[in-house]
């Protein structure tokens, strides 16, 4: 009893506080077409906007695979550049082993492809500027070096081609190597911070998006509330009051705050409900001052003259006149 008491406590209290958002929507100068289809285009607009917020939300999600997806391109151009790289060295070195002139023309038309390579890093590392201005200078006097080891071969100077090979091509190439590994480190850098970046904007994008979601389901059931309670409680108002007027009480109102075609109904249910109860009470009067006059009317002919002769005449007594007399006059008699 007492749980369902403070129950009923609870309801009556929020009602009392959430009910100025029905009087508020009824307070609004409207009809209620106007009302309906503004609260439906609301709820569009909430849907659009969740809508958004999702391809907002899907959007920056590729943009950051696209740019991992391009962190990933400068690693594998780096590292091919260091194979190849290694591969110009292995080349060179098998010219000492094979001197004919298709291995070192072959090992010439490699170092001069080697300029591909370059492209592929400048066209994915367009923001490591001073990092490639280093790679193309030592790549620039690796293959020279490389063309002048192969020459000297050639020409048959293998021991002078030798110690230019172990002194300055292998130099040459840790610079290259160790300038390519900087560029893999900082890209491989860069991709542990953009998953780590990844992985912190997903969980944000799912609240945004959730919390963008939950927020519009909550305006439209607050609309939803507003909207129907000030159509459905002015409804309720009326109908008890029909039900009261049916009882004859013609004593309460309806509270018209409504500013729309229910406002205009419960004004004239209210001009009704005076209107049939002065009429009522005119009614009321007119059957008092009747009720007065019959007993006025009904007394006076009891004490007629003619009544009052007929009592007390001796002859009322005989039984000659009682049988002349009617009824009605012989009950007077007695």
């Amino acid at each position: 009893m007492r749980a369902r008491w403070q129950k009923n406590t609870f309801r009556a209290r929020w009602a009392s506080g959430a009910g100025w958002l029905p009087r508020l929507v009824a307070f609004i100068p409207a009809n209620i077409y106007s009302k309906l289809l503004s609260a439906f285009l609301i709820i569009v607009a909430l849907l659009i906007t969740v809508g958004a917020v999702g391809l907002r939300a899907l959007s920056e999600a590729n943009r950051r695979d696209e740019e991992l997806l391009a962190l990933q391109k400068k690693i594998t151009a780096y590292r091919n550049l260091q194979q190849e790289t290694t591969n110009q060295l292995n080349s060179v070195a098998l010219d000492f082993l094979a001197t004919d002139e298709q291995n070192l023309d072959t090992t010439l038309r490699q170092l001069n492809q080697f300029s591909y390579a370059e492209e592929r890093i400048e066209f994915v590392s367009q923001d490591e500027v001073e990092l490639l201005d280093q790679i193309k200078k030592d790549h620039d006097q690796f293959r020279n070096i490389e063309t002048q080891v192969i020459e000297l071969i050639r020409t048959g100077k293998t021991a002078e081609a030798l110690d230019l090979q172990r002194t300055d091509a292998h130099d040459i190439a840790d610079d290259l190597d160790r300038h390519i590994g900087q560029l893999i480190n900082r890209a491989e850098a860069d991709i542990v911070a953009k998953s780590d970046e990844n992985r912190t904007a997903y969980v944000t994008s799912i609240w945004i998006v959730v919390g963008f979601a939950a927020g519009s389901i909550i305006l439209a059931l607050i609309l939803g509330y507003g909207i129907s309670w000030s159509l459905i409680k002015p409804i309720k108002q009326m109908e008890t009051r029909f039900h009261e007027i049916a009882s004859g009480d013609f004593s309460q109102h309806v509270e018209a705050v409504n500013r729309d075609e229910l406002g205009a109904l419960t004004t004239n249910l209210n001009r009704m409900n005076d209107e049939l109860g002065r009429l009522y009470a005119e009614l009321q009067t007119r059957n008092s001052e009747l009720a007065v006059a019959l007993t006025k009317k009904r007394a006076n002919s009891w004490r007629s003259p003619a009544a009052t002769n007929l009592s007390f005449s001796p002859t009322c007594r005989t039984n000659s006149a009682r049988r002349l007399m009617p009824s009605s006059a012989f009950r007077m008699c007695y």
